[in-house]
């Protein structure tokens, strides 16, 4: 995947999905969060990104706390028009921990 910068991350596994998004592992400790392509029918921008994806990138980042893992970038995938926010990595999530 690149974004306009000419930047790619290497996916290396499945780490998880939710309602409107897959997260994925990165080989550089990153964590890939690759969000659905909206379903007909939703709220959508003229871009055809959620309002909710929308709203979580901006919020993630906006916040910067050790306790809290760090949006490293958002990139844009061409080729299937999705959005995929890379975070750092953490070994453990709220329900493991």
């Amino acid at each position: 995947m690149q974004n306009g910068k000419d930047k790619s991350v290497p996916r290396v596994g499945h780490a998880g999905h939710g309602d409107y998004s897959t997260l994925n592992g990165a080989a550089q400790e990153f964590a890939i969060k690759k969000f659905k392509p909206d379903k007909e029918g939703e709220s959508a921008l003229s871009s055809g990104i959620s309002q909710s994806a929308c709203r979580e990138i901006a919020l993630c980042k906006e916040l910067h706390h050790e306790n809290v893992v760090n949006l490293e970038e958002v990139m844009l995938d061409p080729k299937d028009r999705s959005i995929s926010m890379i975070f750092e990595y953490a070994e453990h999530d709220l329900l493991s921990s």
